[in-house]
């Protein structure tokens, strides 16, 4: 803490207080002190004062608004991902099954984070992202040995049963040499 400048500085008519704060990154990641101010902090301040608003500028408003960019590169990634496997697969249903699994490896990251006390930021949606595509190989994988075995004419459940233990192996290499 320290003291300031004796200044009432104005933004659009209105009085303006900035606060800055260089947090220790070994201790705390900055996203994090944010939120928590945030969450913890704000709600308490406008309950006393209930003119208060609050507005993210600078690093803080750029990681916010990243955050949601990377968001939107998701979703495009996500359709990019089905249309690519819908063309050489020949169905529209295939590609929804392989991607079925990317719910589940978001929830591991979540989970990850969460034991790790970690905060999600951009660089972890960036993560995110990559993890799809590896569980998306992963399921490749596993549907095409079950499409080879019911061409062969194998009932779908055996095949897919099959396939759980024939590629098991592959998969796991798969994942391990690509993380």
């Amino acid at each position: 803490m320290s003291t300031g400048y004796n200044v009432i500085r104005r933004t659009d008519g209105k009085r303006s207080i900035s606060v800055t704060a260089n947090a220790d990154l070994a201790q705390i990641e900055p996203f994090r002190v944010t939120t928590e101010v945030v969450r913890d902090f704000i709600p308490e301040l406008r309950a006393r004062h209930p003119g208060v608003s609050l507005e993210l500028d600078g690093s803080s408003q750029e990681e916010q608004s990243s955050l949601v960019e990377t968001g939107y590169a998701f979703i495009a990634a996500m359709f990019g991902i089905y249309a690519l496997m819908a063309i050489p697969l020949k169905s529209y249903i295939q590609p929804l099954i392989i991607m079925s699994v990317i719910p589940f490896g978001i929830i591991g990251a979540v989970i990850g984070h969460w034991l790790l006390g970690m905060t999600l930021n951009a660089v972890s949606l960036i993560g995110i992202i990559a993890l799809a595509g590896v569980v998306v190989n992963d399921s490749i994988v596993m549907v095409d040995f079950v499409n080879r075995k019911i061409a062969e004419g194998i009932d779908a459940a055996v095949a897919s049963v099959q396939a759980g233990a024939e590629r098991f192996r592959a998969i796991l290499l798969t994942s391990l040499t690509t993380f």
